[in-house]
């Protein structure tokens, strides 16, 4: 009888603490997407809002105003080995992944059906090789909607399709009104030509009807060169620019020495490379509209 007594408590026990939660029972189910950059981050949060068993992270998760010398952390390697979706910007952003085996994940390209800008700013079709196209797709509303929803169809695979596509096209018609509203305010720009001391912004103006007349790829430690200050000096002097513009975490000594040496003003621009920090329920509309207002105030 006592060695019945033992079993049964024993059985017991078992049974109780294998209906006890622990951090490995509460996360079955669900679905732990990784997203690499900020706007594609931003833009899953939107198209996943009110359902649940999803966790979205961020990979790149730093301040920075490019990525172009970047390796992924220790950090950003257990993010990827523990998520089941990773959700790419595209158009040839994440070379940083190229040597990383992602063969055991759902991995999915948010720039697909975009029309990808040359690194001269002009147009061509998608399907050529992505080193040649900017990347920085996002900083035009439109195909920020775009990106949308190309990450409700890929998620509709794990998760309800009908949620994932209305959260997508309510946000997508948001971004296609803020684009039409911002372009309003600018209607009366005095000076639509930029000089930008980072040459990813070619969407940004192509969305807004700017021209961008320089672009210089500058980080710390590696400003322009003579020459290019001095054809910057000259294109100020040609076309009366009033400011010129820097990357909001990026470097400003080149753009602050041509502002001593032509009175131009510098302001600055977000790229959307690291997070806003703001705890704005809709940073992305908060940040591309803080761009617009960037443009207003410097250029007038």
């Amino acid at each position: 009888m006592k060695k019945l007594l033992t079993l049964f408590l024993i059985v017991s026990l078992i049974l109780l603490t294998g209906c006890g939660s622990s951090p490995e029972t509460e996360d079955v189910g669900n679905l732990k997407i990784t997203c690499t950059t900020y706007p594609v981050y931003l833009l899953c949060s939107k198209v996943v809002e009110g359902i649940d068993g999803v966790d979205v992270s961020l990979l790149i998760d730093q301040d920075l105003s490019c990525v172009h010398d970047y390796s992924l952390s220790v950090n950003d390697m257990k993010k990827l080995d523990s998520c089941d979706v990773v959700l790419l910007s595209g158009a040839g952003f994440e070379f940083f992944l190229n040597d990383v085996d992602l063969s055991a994940k759902a991995v999915y390209d948010c720039s697909a059906g975009i029309e990808l800008l040359c690194s001269d700013g002009h147009s061509h079709e998608h399907g050529h090789d992505h080193a040649e196209y900017d990347p920085h797709i996002w900083l035009d509303p439109e195909n920020a909607a775009m990106m949308a929803k190309n990450i409700a169809e890929a998620l509709s695979t794990y998760l309800p399709g009908d949620t994932l596509m209305a959260n997508a096209e309510s946000y997508g018609d948001t971004l296609v009104t803020l684009k039409a509203d911002l372009n309003s305010r600018l209607e009366n720009l005095s000076c639509r030509e930029l000089i930008t001391f980072h040459d990813g912004f070619a969407y940004f103006a192509n969305a807004f009807e700017l021209t961008t007349l320089k672009s210089i790829e500058e980080e710390s430690g590696s400003e322009a060169s003579a020459a290019e200050m001095a054809e910057i000096i000259s294109l100020i002097n040609e076309h009366s620019i009033p400011a010129v513009f820097t990357e909001v975490n990026g470097s400003t000594a080149t753009a602050e020495a041509i502002a001593r040496e032509t009175g131009a003003a510098v302001a600055s621009l977000n790229m959307m490379i690291s997070s806003s920090g703001t705890g704005s329920g809709d940073p992305y509309c908060d940040i591309i509209t803080a761009n617009v207002e960037s443009i207003l105030e410097a250029l007038g």
